[in-house]
């Protein structure tokens, strides 16, 4: 199985030219419950690019619907993982319960990771959890110690602080940018997958165990229970202005 995965996951990366020519999205979507706890769940889909996989694949590999974990990954990285620094072991380990799910949606691929939370404060550490998982196990087929103490990724993700609030009955998601001049090195530095982000998508969707009664900014949409709000942007547009994602919602008391 192991192996199967590790497969499957080289070939993910050697379809990243083909997301310039499908329609793909990474979605953050979140269940609040009536504590202000919930369930997250961050995952990516790619029109065609199931069907592509399949194109690429080897006789042994077979992609319907699988399920595995980091553990999987921790195991067979422990002598890379053990070399790191104690805070990036850290790092790793507490993410060693997450759970990764991939399916051929008849042609379609989604990959994602659900993870628990128990109050508004611990949001964006889950998220910056599950997409640091999920680029553990997409550069697995290179795993080294200098790999990832250096992650490009991760040095984006840390110049952003979105803070995530519910008080009395309106909930916000604010983005900081801690330093402007780092985060517009950092946008540079990926600045050759700019052309393949026009074309993908970042979406929120967030279920709340209320009514909404407004929604801040305007595009965003409502359900027809009016307990669920969508909101989308591409992912240039949000590299150039990462607050194209904040979010006011007013709900009833």
């Amino acid at each position: 199985m192991k192996a199967i995965v590790n497969n499957i996951f080289r070939l993910l990366l050697g379809l990243i030219v083909a997301l310039a020519f499908t329609a793909c999205e990474f979605k953050e979507t979140i269940v609040f419950d009536e504590n202000g706890g919930g369930k997250i769940a961050t995952s990516f889909f790619g029109e065609q690019l199931g069907d592509m996989l399949e194109s690429f694949k080897e006789d042994s590999i077979e992609i319907g619907k699988e399920r595995f974990s980091m553990q999987d990954f921790i195991e067979e990285n422990k002598a890379s993982i053990d070399s790191l620094s104690q805070e990036k072991q850290k790092e790793i380990y507490d993410l060693a319960d997450t759970e990764f799910f991939m399916e051929n949606q008849n042609g379609d691929l989604l990959i994602s990771v659900k993870l628990d939370f128990d109050s508004v404060d611990e949001i964006n550490k889950k998220i910056k959890d599950s997409r640091r998982a999920i680029n553990y196990q997409l550069n697995q087929s290179d795993v080294n110690a200098s790999k990832m103490e250096t992650d490009e990724n991760a040095t984006l993700d840390d110049q952003m602080d979105i803070q995530y609030s519910w008080e009395g009955n309106v909930f916000e998601r604010k983005t900081y940018i801690k330093d402007k001049d780092a985060y517009a090195d950092a946008v540079e530095e990926i600045k050759d997958g700019l052309m393949l982000a026009g074309g993908m998508d970042y979406v929120l969707e967030y279920t709340f165990p209320h009514e909404v009664i407004a929604i801040s900014p305007e595009n965003a949409t409502l359900s027809v229970d009016r307990k669920t709000v969508v909101l989308r942007s591409s992912f240039s547009k949000i590299l150039k202005n990462p607050k194209e994602l904040d979010l006011k919602v007013t709900l009833k008391k």
